[in-house]
């Protein structure tokens, strides 16, 4: 195997532990196949990765409230072929993911409002490794929360 790729958001990009009203952690590891049209892979030179969120809507829980949340992560691979013609590649990939935030005992305020505004998310840290002449491993954890700020927005209007 092939020295993985590796990468860690820079901490200036995550909020300040008392901006955050609620957040969650979430792995996504998942093993990647080049297709069938695109040559072999001699060493992949880079990854991008957009998390994009498709849909969050409030839920009840014995615990009080949460939020889940489906996106995807857009995913585009560039890597080298052992040729001269044209030597380097690159290959787009969609990955989804699900989880939650849990709310708490939000309940006991009316959450709803949260459905508005959208949670944020980043990509925290990254591990991509080849696997084999046609295969990648990818084992990414990502950070999603909602800012304090939007409690703000209830009494002023909507700030995001």
């Amino acid at each position: 195997m092939k020295q993985p790729i590796e990468r860690t958001c820079s901490p200036n990009l995550f909020p300040q532990p008392y901006e955050i009203l609620a957040y969650k952690q979430v792995a996504v590891e998942e093993c990647i196949e080049l297709p069938d049209y695109k040559p072999i892979i001699h060493r992949i030179i880079d990854i991008k990765i957009n998390p994009e969120l498709e849909s969050h809507r409030i839920m009840d829980s014995p615990q009080g409230k949460k939020v889940f949340i489906k996106g995807h992560l857009d995913q585009e691979i560039l890597y080298a072929v052992d040729s001269l013609c044209q030597p380097v590649h690159a290959f787009h990939s969609i990955s989804p993911f699900c989880t939650f935030i849990s709310l708490g005992n939000c309940y006991i305020y009316n959450c709803n409002w949260l459905e508005a505004y959208k949670p944020k998310i980043l990509v925290e840290h990254i591990e991509f490794a080849q696997v084999s002449c046609r295969s990648m491993r990818k084992c990414l954890l990502l950070y999603i929360w909602y800012p304090k700020a939007i409690l703000r927005a209830t009494r002023k209007g909507p700030i995001i």
